[in-house]
């Protein structure tokens, strides 16, 4: 179990104009991915991640990578992305194996400029090792329930019918 422990500071990169305009990543979310059925991270506040090793608290960080390069396949990930292990790097075939172990697997990164919010969503590609982006001109908790089913309680599950197109209309009707 991974304990999460934040105080309300804020760590966005303020001050880089008026006040309010802010700029930077708020929350990254891994569905399906590293290990996780679900988990949500802050990254806009002081954050202290307690686990046991070996559990994925720097596997969700390092998914950040992911968002950051201008790539769509994790084919040669250990010169391209370096996702360390012990002796070594992790190869194309065992990164996306575990950050998109299944169809429904997905990673998004909501981020804060000045013109407001969006999510960027990676999801399994088509094609060897390839990952797809979709952004989504939303917050994370606006476009969840087509990600996320929590009609079963706080712990919910995968929402078995994702479609980025789907989703797309639907928020456009909002």
């Amino acid at each position: 179990m991974t304990t999460l422990i934040h105080s309300e500071d804020q760590l966005g990169l303020d001050g880089l104009g008026e006040q309010g305009d802010a700029f930077g990543p708020v929350r990254i979310a891994l569905i399906d991915s590293a290990g996780y059925c679900y988990c949500e991270l802050p990254l806009d506040l002081h954050m202290l991640l307690i686990a046991l090793g070996n559990t994925g608290k720097s596997a969700a960080l390092q998914a950040l990578k992911l968002f950051l390069l201008p790539e769509d396949s994790l084919k040669k990930a250990e010169k391209k992305f370096r996702f360390a292990h012990k002796s070594g790097y992790y190869s194309g075939e065992q990164s996306h194996s575990f950050y998109f172990p299944a169809a429904n697997s997905m990673l998004i990164l909501e981020v804060e400029n000045a013109f407001g919010y969006h999510c960027q969503i990676l999801f399994v590609g088509r094609g060897a090792l390839r990952y797809e982006r979709l952004f989504v001109p939303a917050r994370l908790d606006a476009i969840s329930p087509f990600i996320w089913n929590k009609s079963l309680g706080d712990c919910g599950c995968p929402e078995a019918q994702f479609s980025p197109t789907l989703m797309r209309e639907q928020l456009k009707k909002k």
